[in-house]
Parts: C-alpha cells; sequence; structure tokens
C-alpha cells in the first residue's frame, strides 16, 4: 500500500451498530486519513453522513490512543511487548481454567472472533448489550414468524411504504441514511405515524404523533388489534394460509379496547381508533420498533403485539412492508468488521450438555441455553455470580469493543464486580471507565486499518471495507490477537483445539470468499454488490417457526410457560404502583441517543465536546418551574438506586411527567475514576435487578422512576 500521495478510497462507516452502514469515501494523504465524506455514488446511502461517521477517522489520531500492550502492575501500568502480552493473556486465562473450570470464563463479543476463542475456551458465557437494546424484538420476532423483521438490523422496505409506523426511534438520529428513504416516502404520499413520550425530530415531521406514557406500547398495539379485528381490517387471506391461532387472538383482545389503552397510555380513544384504521387503509405499510419499545420489564410482550399487528395486516415480505431477511450473495456467515465462513459459523458451537450450563438458562429458557432464541447468558446473572460465585464462580472476563462499566445498568455493581475478578482483559482503541479497571489492555486495530466487507439487509447490499491505512505501531487485529493467545493456550496445555484457524484477518477473508465465484478485490474494485429483493418468500419455504406459519400463538412460548398470545402487564416500577415510590420519584427518566454520540465513546473525544460540553436533560418549563430550574442549570436526578447530574434544557417537546436524558457519557477528564463514570451515567441510577421481563430477563431501564431538583453548591 502506498503512502504517499493523496487518494479517494471508498468504504463503509465503520460504525457497524448503526443501522444504515452508509457508503463513505476516505481521503487519505500520506498514510493518513484526513477527511470523511458521504459517497454520492453508493447505489443504496447515496451520500448521507451523519457527525459520528464524518468524524470516526479522528479515533485513528486519538492523543489518548493504545498503541501497546499495557500491564497493571502493583505500581501502576506499564508497557509490555506482544510477545509478553500473549504470554500473560495465556497463562492468566490458563490458570482461571485450569483452578475454576471452563464455565469461569466469560465475553463481551460485538465481533464475532470472540464467539470462536471464548468457545475455544469451553464457555458458553458470550455477553452482549442486546438485552438492554433490542433483545426483546431479537427474541419475539423469530418466536412469531422464525426470523427477525422489525428492528433496525432489519429489511424494511420503507421506500414503497405507504404508511411507516416508527415506535420508541428516533431514525433522524440513529438512522440517517435510511430516514432520507422515509423523508422519500412522504413525498410520494406515505402517513408517517410517530410513536414517543418525546416530541422528537422523527415525530416533527409526523402525520400523526402520539406522545405515550412510557412502558405502555404494548397497551397501544393491543388496542389496535381490537380496532382492526372488529372492524375487519385484517388481510382475511392472509391470515386464514399462513397465520396460527387468530381465533384465538380475536377472543382475547376483545379485553383491550381503545378506552381500556386510553386510561393506561396518556392517549386518547380516537387516538387509537386513527391509528389503527391509519395503518391499515394506507397499505403496504412497514414498522419498525426500537430501543424504546424494548427497554422495559413488559417488551418482550409489546413486541409480540406490534408482531401480530404486522402479520394480520398481511405486510410480510410484500414490498412497502416488513421482509423477511435474505442471505448475503456470498456464503459468509455473520458480516462487520470481518466475514465468516458460514462452514466455520456452524463448527463453533458448544456441546448441549456445556450450553444448557449457561448462566440464566434455568430462570430464562427463551434467552439463555441450548433452545433459546438469542443463545446469550442473562447479564445480571454473571454480574451476581461474579459477586457471590452463585450457581458457579465468575473469574475472568475479556471485553473487546464494549464498555459495561457505562453500558450495563447498575453501574456501581459492574464496577463492583470488575474489582473482583481473577483478571479482565480489555482490547479498545482508547481508554474508557471500563479499561481503567483492566489488568491488561490490547490495543486494537480500527476497521480503517484492516480489510474487511459490510453486509446490510436494509436494502440487500454487499460493500467491501478495504484497509485505509496500516495500522498504528503496536496495534493488532481482533483475529490475530485472539488467535494468537489460543495457540498459546494450545501449546501450554490449557485448551485442547483452537476455533480460530486464521492467523489475521486478511487470511480470514480469504477462507471467506474460497467457495464464492467472487473474490474480495472484485469487491473492491467494482464497488456494492445489490441484490434485487425477492418477495413473499413464504408462499415456497414458509415460516421458520414450529408450524411453518406466523405463530400469533406461540407453541414455544406455550411450551416453557410463558403467555402464548401477546398480553400487557404493567412494568412493576411504575408510578402506578407502589403509590408511595410514586410521590417520592413522580417522574419517568427516558434517556436519547443524540446524533453526535456513538454509544458510551463520544464524550471521549474533542469534536463532541464543542458541540454538547456536558450532557442535556429535557424536561417540561412547567415541570421545571415547578423546581425552581432554569434554562442551563445543573440538575440532579435522583432514583431509587443514586443520583447524576445534567444540564436542564427546558423545551415543551417533552411531556410534562416525562424527563429525558443522555445515555453513555462519562467525564474522563475528572481525576477521580469513580467521579468520571457516575457523575453523569444514567446508567448508574439504573438498576440490573428484579423485576425482570419474565422472556428475556431485561429490567426497565426507560421510564425509570424518578425525581429532578436543582443543584445547589
Amino acid at each position: 500500500m502506498s503512502t504517499t500521495g493523496i487518494r479517494k478510497i471508498r468504504t463503509i462507516c465503520p460504525l457497524f451498530s448503526c443501522p444504515s452502514y452508509d457508503g463513505i469515501v476516505a481521503t487519505v494523504e500520506n498514510g493518513r486519513v484526513t477527511k470523511i465524506e458521504g459517497d454520492e455514488d453508493h447505489p443504496w446511502t447515496r451520500g448521507h453522513i451523519c457527525p459520528k461517521g464524518r468524524h470516526e477517522w479522528q479515533t485513528l489520531y486519538h492523543p489518548k490512543r493504545f498503541k501497546q500492550p499495557l500491564l497493571k502492575t502493583a505500581s501502576g501500568r506499564k508497557e509490555i511487548s506482544w510477545k509478553e502480552a500473549i504470554e500473560v493473556a495465556a497463562e492468566r486465562l490458563g490458570e482461571v481454567r485450569t483452578k475454576f473450570g471452563p464455565l469461569s470464563i466469560c465475553s463481551t463479543l460485538p465481533f464475532p472472533s470472540m464467539a470462536f476463542f471464548t468457545r475455544s475456551l469451553g464457555s458458553p458465557n458470550e455477553m452482549s448489550n442486546t438485552d438492554l437494546c433490542i433483545g426483546p424484538s431479537e427474541t419475539a420476532d423469530p418466536l412469531t414468524y422464525g426470523d427477525v423483521i422489525t428492528i433496525y438490523r432489519s429489511s424494511e422496505d420503507f421506500r414503497n411504504s405507504k404508511c411507516i409506523l416508527l415506535v420508541g426511534t428516533n431514525m433522524p438520529h440513529s438512522a440517517g441514511g435510511q430516514w432520507q428513504d422515509v423523508l422519500q416516502a412522504k413525498k410520494n404520499g406515505a402517513k408517517l405515524i410517530v410513536v414517543d413520550p418525546r416530541r422528537c425530530e422523527a415525530a416533527e415531521a409526523a402525520d400523526i404523533y402520539l406522545q405515550i406514557r412510557p412502558g405502555t406500547d404494548g397497551a397501544l398495539a393491543l388496542a389496535m388489534l381490537n380496532v382492526i379485528i372488529n372492524e375487519s381490517l385484517y388481510d382475511a387471506d392472509f391470515v386464514n394460509d399462513y397465520c396460527l391461532g387468530f381465533d384465538k387472538l380475536r377472543e382475547h383482545v376483545q379485553q383491550y379496547t381503545p378506552e381500556w389503552a386510553a386510561e393506561i397510555t396518556w392517549l386518547s380513544p380516537k387516538e387509537i381508533v386513527e391509528v389503527a384504521r391509519t395503518y391499515t387503509n394506507n397499505r403496504p405499510a412497514s414498522y419498525r420498533g426500537n430501543i424504546g419499545l424494548g427497554q422495559h420489564s413488559n417488551s418482550t410482550q409489546a413486541a409480540r403485539a406490534f408482531g401480530a399487528l404486522i402479520a394480520i395486516t398481511g405486510n410480510i415480505d410484500v414490498p412497502g412492508g416488513n421482509r423477511l431477511p435474505e442471505q448475503p450473495p456470498v456464503g459468509l456467515g455473520m458480516l462487520g468488521s470481518s466475514a465468516y465462513p458460514t462452514k466455520a459459523m456452524e463448527s463453533a458451537r458448544v456441546s448441549r450438555e456445556v450450553e444448557e450450563q449457561t448462566l440464566g438458562a434455568d430462570r430464562f429458557p427463551l434467552w439463555a441455553g441450548p433452545d433459546s432464541v438469542i443463545h446469550r447468558p442473562h447479564n445480571p446473572t454473571i454480574i451476581n455470580a461474579i459477586l457471590t460465585g452463585e450457581p458457579y464462580p465468575i473469574k475472568a472476563w475479556i471485553i473487546m469493543c464494549a464498555n459495561p462499566v457505562l453500558t450495563y445498568a447498575s453501574a456501581g455493581r459492574v464496577i463492583e464486580a470488575m474489582k473482583k475478578l481473577e483478571f479482565l482483559m480489555v482490547l479498545a482503541y482508547t481508554p474508557s471507565p471500563t479499561s481503567d479497571l483492566a489488568d491488561l489492555i490490547l490495543p486494537l486495530a480500527h476497521p480503517f486499518e484492516r480489510n474487511g466487507v459490510a453486509f446490510s439487509s436494509y436494502g440487500n447490499w454487499l460493500s467491501a471495507t478495504p484497509k485505509l491505512v496500516e495500522p498504528s505501531a503496536g496495534c493488532r487485529d481482533d483475529v490475530q490477537i485472539l488467535h494468537d493467545i489460543a495457540e498459546r493456550m494450545v501449546q501450554k496445555e490449557y485448551i485442547q483445539k483452537s476455533l480460530i484457524p486464521w492467523k489475521d484477518s486478511d487470511e480470514l477473508l480469504e477462507a471467506s470468499f474460497a467457495d464464492s465465484d467472487l473474490s474480495y478485490r472484485d469487491l473492491c474494485e467494482n464497488g456494492p454488490i445489490i441484490r434485487e429483493p425477492s418477495y413473499k418468500k413464504y408462499v415456497r419455504q414458509g415460516f421458520r417457526t414450529p408450524s411453518g406459519k406466523v405463530e400469533l400463538y406461540s407453541s414455544r412460548m406455550e411450551r416453557y410457560g410463558y403467555e402464548p398470545l401477546p398480553t400487557y402487564k404493567e412494568c412493576a416500577e411504575s408510578p402506578v404502583f407502589p403509590p408511595r415510590l410514586a410521590e417520592k420519584y413522580p417522574l419517568y427518566l427516558t434517556t436519547r441517543r443524540c446524533q453526535e454520540h456513538y454509544l458510551s465513546r463520544s464524550s471521549a473525544y474533542e469534536w463532541v465536546r464543542k458541540i454538547v460540553p456536558y450532557p442535556q436533560l429535557h424536561i417540561h418549563p412547567s415541570t421545571a418551574k415547578e423546581r425552581g430550574i432554569e434554562e442551563g442549570e445543573r440538575v440532579v436526578i435522583e432514583t431509587p438506586k443514586g443520583s447524576i447530574q445534567h444540564v436542564a434544557r427546558l423545551t415543551e417537546d417533552i411531556h410534562p411527567q416525562v424527563v429525558n436524558g443522555v445515555f453513555g457519557w462519562w467525564l474522563p477528564e475528572k481525576e477521580t475514576l469513580e467521579n468520571g463514570y457516575l457523575e453523569t451515567n444514567v446508567n448508574a441510577i439504573a438498576s440490573y435487578e428484579p423485576p425482570y421481563d419474565p422472556e428475556v430477563g431485561i429490567n426497565r431501564v426507560q421510564g425509570v422512576q424518578c425525581q429532578v431538583r436543582k443543584l445547589y453548591h
């Protein structure tokens, strides 16, 4: 790769948790990335780029970027060589595995390579943040249709929709590229319905905006089902041919009238009837429910209710509806920063006996264990196991490109748990509250510093993500790091076999394209591949459910003792009850993602802090006036779990009983670690403790009961 001159390179934004996967053009001058622009020629994203993607290149040159392995010692941290780092990692993990067993090791994995590594060690405890994100929908959808079709990783056909229903998602900030399709659909006459406690940017463009009470989305969906069924607005042909349990659903929803839902949701019966009729009379219609729907202790059933809504109106896998997924144009198992061969993914399994011991499998069998939908451990059970040793001890934690101190609820318990571990290893680009607690830090190569591919089910396209620059000195890609540790553990006889046969990400890519007529070079040279979508695939292949049909009445849920039809229960920690708690904490605390923020990393970057120096709490003027709070003043947000601080931003776009804070904020400039982590972090005052959503074990982190007061110095 030439390191002189100026080059323009087409690639994909590396912020892969964003659903848009924007096409970008990188300017590389003398071996350094100097600019990122939207790719006007990308056939799907057409030049869109958000502020996060536009500035992501600055991560490469962050002044505190890790460039050498760091080992914690009694006197502080010291730089060590990669050979030493691999030896330390292999020895420490091997000692834990030998002394406490393979189940005592857990990992947090945004990249598939971590799954291969964790399972090489014999552990099924591969954690992720999906429990506090889209996990309820990722569970509910397969129970209903056999596939995931309603979240930001899905294939909603917004461009061809005549009605778009958005619940708990602010697409202008969270999926800006796809939001352009929503706006284009509106220009073509589509109706836009937005359900959110805050009049967010998406709501400003809506034809119908419903300012719902947090945590009551499921009640709205059930009442919409009541209207649609009783007014015969459903698609009778699709229901008769492809749905299971409609008669039971018809009888079940009679109790969920618009009047019943109105008392619960803060909406009027007229609004509920109107939105039900608008959704069904403007077909084809598409739906997306996101984090605002999924962060409550009743979220799985809420997602199931909206799933039934999509099904009975016939909006599944039709132009303008919610499409069933299709495989990438080449046989790749998982995509993101790297592509994994399907055969390799199938071989990376632990035995059923081991998977049955996944933490949480006994209580949440649809979330954890061999018969689950998600195949992830229950994160709160992991934290508890570290602290108590029950039901078995967790002694080592491997974390890559994640920041659990900020992104998991009960942040204080997470910190306490990390301090109690025998070994904490973090693979990261830059410092974070989590890396501050690590025993060993391994500097990770950025996606701009390695070759990869990206596949978007939204639009059904495949693009190359070629290396832009050479890795910073001392940084290595995740495949190479984990391969070397696993191989060293084999040599030292801590494990028998490594499931990572590729020495680095380039070797992995070569293997991924081995069985394809397409080469990686072809993909780089010829640009993105778009496969035209197919529709009504269920006619020839059915649905991937036990019955082969859409299961309005879920046989899998019934088997495990759950309600097989979608139902509604009030969140246990809600102002509806207990009343004494509501008197002390009368407000609902919700959170948002700002357009400049990328999860928990953003507050560590100078360009973000110039725009937003301190997190802002959206609060209604009347609510602020009652508390003597004025615009721009520092306020304290208090819940039963503690208190944090934000700056007041007065706005009539928020309901008077709701306040809205910022997720993922910390203060890296603070000298005291706990102050930097806990002063502004919303998860410091959210709970990872019961009561849980019965199906997936999530607890409520949106709509948490709180009080707000002025900060007096």
